[in-house]
């Protein structure tokens, strides 16, 4: 192979040579042809050759491969030596004058430099040569294109209407499930929420068929708690909302069962932002403290509880400028539980 020759043209006319060997009926083994490939290529491969013997198997390694791993080094090679030629390119105009048209252009108006005359960041580089015309931008908006690049209408918040008393609406969503279960085969956590307060309170489930006793046992302790009457519920279309179970429940508890539209998840909004809130949370404090999967319920149960105790920009009438201080505590938040040697 030639010292300036390019490894694509001598693989091709050494593919031509095998080719012939082939029809006389003798076949050369891979490793053979490779090894005669190292052989005659130029020494400006010699530390790419020392590589590829180093991290790859010989024995194993085809033509094709070996072939394919030269012309990647020789294409970054080649790279270099275009941005060094460019590099030089620059410096060697520096301080040339330019002629008559570009120095009107200068002068003009109408044109303004792409790059700041300073240079680079680091200021070696030569003031910039290429000036480009000013373009006229106009703010006008084709309605026509506008409509017809929109995917849907947006989403209405005219005669949205808070609750005024606890209790009054209670948004309703089942999350799950999760690719790894809880200790107690838990893959659900349902979680509802007060629109007055903006209350959580979640509740894990083995699976949809649990979804009623869960509402129930939900109903039960979240009215004897507050002294208030549940009225109104909001869920989305799933089955396990609009069974004929939980469609006399609703009847014989006199609740206002509202379902939005399908494939609108912006009418339960609350809910489902609320869900990504909670993963998103969860996730993260797994990651933090090196805790493995199995433990999401209790990442997911100790979320709800901070968030339940944070102040939110939504409930106004709750707020308050004191600060109430209860006990002296001091978290540890850079220690985790180390699983192999059992210890902090």
């Amino acid at each position: 192979m030639k010292g300036e020759e390019f490894i694509k043209d001598f693989s091709n006319m050494l593919m031509d040579v095998l080719n012939r060997i082939r029809l006389y009926g003798k076949n050369l083994p891979g490793a053979k042809v490779v090894e005669n490939f190292m052989i005659n290529v130029p020494q400006r491969f010699e530390a790419k050759i020392s590589a590829i013997e180093e991290s790859c198997n010989m024995t194993s390694l085809t033509i094709a491969d070996f072939v394919s791993k030269l012309e990647a080094q020789e294409q970054r090679v080649s790279m270099r030596a275009i941005e060094a030629s460019e590099g030089a390119f620059l410096v060697a105009h520096k301080g040339v004058k330019f002629n008559n048209s570009l120095k009107k252009a200068e002068s003009s108006n109408k044109s303004k430099c792409v790059f700041p005359s300073t240079g680079g960041l680091n200021g070696n580089f030569p003031p910039c040569p290429i000036y480009l015309p000013m373009l006229n931008t106009s703010n006008d908006k084709c309605d026509s294109c506008q409509l017809g690049k929109s995917h849907r209408l947006p989403f209405s918040l005219d005669g949205v209407k808070r609750a005024n008393m606890k209790l009054e609406l209670v948004r309703f969503d089942l999350c799950g499930p999760m690719k790894t279960s809880f200790m107690n085969d838990n893959k659900y956590f349902v979680l509802f929420i007060d629109d007055l307060t903006r209350m959580c309170w979640v509740h894990f489930s083995k699976s949809k068929l649990n979804v009623l006793s869960t509402f129930k046992e939900f109903k039960i302790f979240v009215e004897n708690q507050s002294n208030c009457k549940l009225k109104v519920l909001r869920t989305d279309n799933d089955g396990e909302y609009v069974s004929n179970e939980f469609n006399d429940f609703y009847r014989d508890s006199g609740i206002i069962h509202q379902l939005t539209i399908p494939r609108t998840p912006q009418q339960n909004g609350v809910c489902e932002r609320r869900n990504q809130t909670v993963l998103e949370m969860a996730r993260c404090t797994l990651f933090e403290k090196h805790l493995p999967k199995l433990f999401w319920a209790e990442a997911v149960a100790t979320v709800v509880y901070l968030l339940n105790m944070l102040a939110t920009k939504v409930v106004k009438h709750l707020r308050s400028k004191k600060v109430v201080v209860s006990r002296d505590v001091i978290f540890d938040e850079d220690s985790y539980w180390n699983w192999e040697k059992n210890d902090v």
